[in-house]
């Protein structure tokens, strides 16, 4: 979601603006694909740093120790599988800020590394 939002908030193109903002809100809702196929793929640089920002926030995840508790929603709507049967606890607190960190991270990278697609056009 953060890398997605920074090439909205970067690119000037209207067609990639189009693009950004469904990608935006399907992240939100979990749905994922259409952020890496029309967003992150094209633009390699922006792709990894997506992958390592997750990377960081996946690692701050584990080491807090959260674990998940029940099957549910995915992306932010599936916080809730997280929070533990007798309350919520640490894991649950790493992994809020670990997904905070995540999407600041990528925010920034993609901010960074710009909204210029790295694959050229067939003509």
């Amino acid at each position: 979601m953060g890398s997605v939002l920074g090439v909205f908030l970067r690119t000037k193109d209207p067609k990639e603006r189009s693009i950004a903002i469904p990608a935006f809100i399907s992240s939100f809702f979990g749905i994922n694909e259409p952020s890496l196929y029309g967003v992150l793929i094209p633009r390699k640089k922006v792709m990894i740093s997506s992958f390592l920002s997750a990377g960081i926030g996946g690692a701050i995840a584990g080491f807090s120790g959260s674990k998940l508790y029940a099957f549910g929603a995915s992306g932010p709507l599936g916080l809730p599988c997280f929070i533990n049967p007798k309350g919520i606890d640490f894991g649950f607190i790493g992994l809020c800020l670990s997904g905070i960190v995540a999407f600041l991270l990528a925010l920034i990278s993609s901010m960074f590394f710009g909204a210029k697609k790295d694959v050229k056009d067939i003509k």
